[in-house]
């Protein structure tokens, strides 16, 4: 009913008239959907449409927006759940029967592997698929950016302590749950665990580390980034080139482009 009532309601807003797509994000429970709990709800293969619109959860401080973002905008996109059939409503879909939904790729099963931060080639074909459909989805032929994002020198592992992540990203197991110091952080997931309850246990769990996490006690140099633990300053320098290259491409483009006008 929400993503509906979004819907119906960017139709009389001209600040969304050139949205391909619209994503409303809230920290209260999207609900369920067929007896299960769900983070977020997009219909499928609605970019450029009339119900271009979707929700999803986000839980201040933990950064899981990112992930659910990327999983909803997928759908929108056209995108089934890895190891679903084809869909009869978006013409030459591939489906994804192919790739296994065991592999934990975002549009599989949730893990916290390096592939939680990938998509399967399944995933890669059908959104493929949906961009080469021009008259259907001609909006994602148009280049029409309003605004662009500043690019910050932080990122989420540099600011949120891994006892905040415990707390925030485990808190679905009704239990406060701690950083575990003695275990700290392996292969990029950070481990957690509670105070020993009145029944005598302690309870054990892990959430995955934050881009910029330390994640090596021996190297302090080496960070995680997409759920690996490689050399920091390395992966920040090639992110700051990347980014500087692009802003100088950009501004070659519009030198041209002024050169011809005159």
């Amino acid at each position: 009913d929400t993503v509906m009532a979004l819907a119906e309601y960017i139709k009389e807003k001209k600040d969304y008239k050139k949205a391909d797509f619209v994503m409303l994000i809230t920290s209260l429970d999207i609900g369920s959907f067929e007896g299960d709990a769900s983070a977020g709800f997009t219909m499928l293969g609605t970019v450029c449409g009339e119900f271009r619109t979707g929700s999803f959860e986000d839980d201040p401080g933990s950064y899981s927006a990112a992930y659910i973002f990327a999983h909803e905008m997928a759908h929108g996109l056209g995108v089934v759940h890895d190891g679903s059939g084809s869909d009869n409503t978006i013409e030459n879909h591939p489906g994804a029967y192919s790739c296994s939904s065991s592999t934990g790729y975002i549009m599989g099963d949730f893990g916290f592997d390096e592939h939680h931060y990938q998509f399967s080639t399944c995933s890669v074909y059908q959104i493929q698929n949906t961009y080469r459909l021009t008259k259907k989805y001609k909006c994602l032929h148009v280049k029409n950016t309003v605004a662009r994002i500043p690019v910050i020198p932080k990122f989420p592992g540099d600011i949120v302590p891994y006892n905040l992540l415990c707390k925030i990203g485990l808190k679905h197991l009704d239990r406060k749950y701690v950083y575990d110091q003695e275990k700290g952080v392996t292969d990029c997931n950070i481990n957690c665990k509670t105070s020993q309850g009145s029944d005598g246990y302690t309870y054990y769990s892990s959430v995955g580390a934050l881009d910029g996490a330390a994640c090596d006690s021996r190297n302090r140099k080496m960070a995680c980034f997409n759920g690996k633990c490689i050399d920091s300053a390395e992966y920040r320098n090639e992110l700051l080139k990347k980014t500087k290259k692009t802003k100088k491409d950009k501004k070659t483009k519009k030198a041209k482009k002024t050169k011809k006008t005159l």
